[in-house]
């Protein structure tokens, strides 16, 4: 068979909660034995670690920024995990305030983004121990049970998120989730991606004295087809609005240089797109150097890597230090804060429903 799976450890954690009791983690890579394409992710998390592609010269290039060591997906070391290759639930992206209404009662959730609630709280799905089941060669599924009152969501939801890989160098991403009471449930996946390499992912030029900061996106461009975004404001938090992109630097429908964009905008993009669900080029939502993306979410976040840190203070794989603007994520989704605003695609789900998405991500070389 042309599609394998292979199993290795990667280190040992305990929780404040049971000190005494070692978790093992897991990595778990899904090769293409016919190029070495491979996908590895680990059951911490369920977080994607690496991305081997080869391109057209058969050359192996990991295009996906990560860690080394669990100690760094942890957090434990000297800097944070910015979600890199996590599973974000039960909600991605920000709550205003932390709250919503349900069946007329305000349910109040964790703040861990200032005075917001964001990406499932101070221990979303990113920071929890999913069980993983090998399914085929090709195709990991890693399961946990977020039970209710955690990080202040009602209820308990059993989610599946399951990785596959298949001959052409697709990905999917296929997300399952049902709940016992009614609750909101938006999950994606929060890869930062550098198509030249994870290594490229660093800049550093001296010059008379002054630091001068380039993008290291360079040869990325990106065709992402939205009629339509969902404006923040100065917290990143959605206003409610639904705005034509025409006219916007938000206007990506035609190609445009990621490294230029930020380059004329140093501010970046970290906002939802409204995807077209109609007049889409062979069912394309999303082209960025080599990758295209598929999903059947209505929404993605364009986000440019602006938090990363614009100093030598974020180590990745193989010794690399990571910087801002130096990668970029592209998170298929709900629309943020969908909670809290009536006219947005519901992302609330009661018993007996079932919470079922896929996105799919194409390599081609």
């Amino acid at each position: 068979m042309p599609l394998v799976t292979t199993t290795t450890p990667f280190g040992i954690y305990t929780t404040p909660a049971n000190p005494t009791v070692p978790i093992p983690v897991t990595k778990y890579t899904l090769t293409n034995t016919i190029n070495s394409f491979s996908i590895s992710i680990i059951d911490y998390g369920a977080a994607l670690t690496n991305l081997i592609v080869p391109d057209a010269l058969g050359q192996l290039t990991d295009v996906v920024l990560g860690f080394d060591t669990l100690e760094d997906y942890l957090g434990i070391t000297s800097f944070e995990n910015p979600y890199f290759g996590a599973s974000i639930g039960r909600t991605s992206n920000r709550v205003r305030a932390g709250r919503f209404i349900m069946d007329g009662q305000q349910v109040q959730l964790s703040l861990n983004d200032g005075q917001n609630h964001l990406h499932g709280g101070f221990a979303g799905f990113d920071k929890r121990q999913f069980k993983a089941s090998i399914i085929s060669g090709g195709k990991v599924a890693f399961s946990y049970i977020s039970t209710g009152g955690e990080e202040g969501y009602p209820n308990s939801v059993m989610a599946t998120i399951t990785y596959s890989i298949n001959e052409e160098n697709e990905i999917i991403l296929e997300y399952l989730a049902m709940c016992d009471g009614p609750t909101p449930i938006s999950l994606t996946n929060h890869t930062y991606f550098n198509l030249t390499g994870h290594a490229s992912a660093t800049y550093l030029n001296i010059c008379a004295h002054r630091k001068t900061t380039a993008s290291k996106l360079e040869s990325h461009m990106i065709t992402l087809y939205a009629n339509e975004y969902t404006p923040v404001d100065e917290n990143l938090i959605i206003t409610g609005d639904v705005t034509p992109v025409q006219g916007t630097k938000f206007d990506l429908r035609t190609p445009k240089d990621i490294n230029e964009l930020i380059t004329n905008d140093p501010s970046g993009y970290d906002h939802n797109f409204c995807l077209n669900r109609e007049g889409v080029p062979d069912g394309e939502l999303v082209l960025a150097a080599s990758l295209e993306i598929r999903t059947d979410q209505p929404g993605l976040q364009f986000y440019t890597g602006n938090f990363l840190p614009e100093t030598a203070l974020l180590r990745g794989k193989e010794s690399t230090y990571y910087y801002k603007n130096g990668a970029f994520c592209a998170e298929t989704q709900a629309w943020p804060d969908a909670v809290n605003h009536n006219h947005f695609p519901n992302v609330l789900r009661s018993p007996g429903t079932v919470y079922k998405t896929i996105s799919v991500y194409s390599f081609i070389y």
